[in-house]
């Protein structure tokens, strides 16, 4: 039985407040779901909450993750976070490229490999965030989207790779037009996605320790579907990880063998 990794995006749905009381309300439920041997589980909450939470958990196996970092160590970048203070407040991981911070941010492919760059300085995870925004997009035109994505972010991990030391990258692939719709891709074209990402990984960084991921309308309706595919090595899992009994029901639904 192999090991998903499962990340909790919960962006900006709850308030400080809200946060704390819901994982602290499902602290010892979290705790035994991060315990088992096929999960690695993180969440990655409102920002602020997580030195707190970490503290709680500290002695737990549940893990923390960013849901974005500033692209620079440090400087005259007002309202931005560096990946040295996320590393300093207790995070493991990071988020970056997520299409809402390409959409409404202006994010570019190059900015979010210079934040891939800044993350592997403080041996922090990226979760690197990728995929097309078109329904309906055949394998190629969705390969061409993909390439373009990854170019500066393989430059960026074949000029570092032999000073990542099995820190692993998670490359997550999520249809932009699939996130938060219910709307999923039919199994052919994840199936061809995931050889062809695999296939990349290996060709331009064959050294680091690449895990695939998938995100887009994961739920407990639509996660037997996407565990069928052995190339997917786990899940980001936005609105319905809100939702302790859904997203409990994810995680077990992962758990059978």
């Amino acid at each position: 039985m192999k090991k998903y990794t499962v990340i909790a995006n919960w962006k900006m749905y709850l308030s400080f407040d809200s946060t704390i009381t819901q994982v602290t309300d499902h602290f010892d439920a979290l705790v035994t779901l991060a315990n088992n041997k096929n999960v690695s589980l993180f969440l990655a909450p409102t920002l602020p909450a997580i030195p707190e939470l970490a503290i709680v958990f500290k002695e737990t196996p549940v893990g923390w993750c960013a849901q974005d970092c500033s692209e620079h160590i440090a400087g005259a970048y007002t309202g931005q976070v560096s990946p040295e203070a996320l590393k300093a407040i207790g995070c493991n991981a990071c988020i970056i490229g997520h299409s809402e911070r390409r959409k409404y941010c202006g994010e570019t492919d190059e900015a979010i490999a210079h934040k891939l760059q800044a993350l592997l300085d403080y041996n922090l995870s990226p979760v690197i965030c990728i995929g097309e925004h078109e329904e309906g997009c055949d394998f190629e035109q969705a390969v061409a989207t993909l390439e373009r994505q990854l170019k500066p972010i393989f430059d960026v991990l074949t000029a570092v790779q032999h000073k990542i030391n099995g820190l692993p990258v998670y490359f997550a692939y999520e249809p932009v037009w699939s996130i938060g719709t219910g709307k999923i891709a039919d199994e052919l074209h994840l199936e061809n996605i995931y050889v062809w990402l695999q296939q990349q990984i290996h060709k331009y960084a064959p050294s680091v320790s690449g895990v695939l991921l998938y995100g887009g309308s994961v739920n407990a309706n639509t996660i037997k579907f996407f565990k069928k595919f052995d190339r997917i090595q786990g899940f980001l899992v936005g609105k319905a990880s809100l939702d302790f009994q859904e997203f409990e029901k994810i995680l077990k639904c992962i758990m059978v063998e």
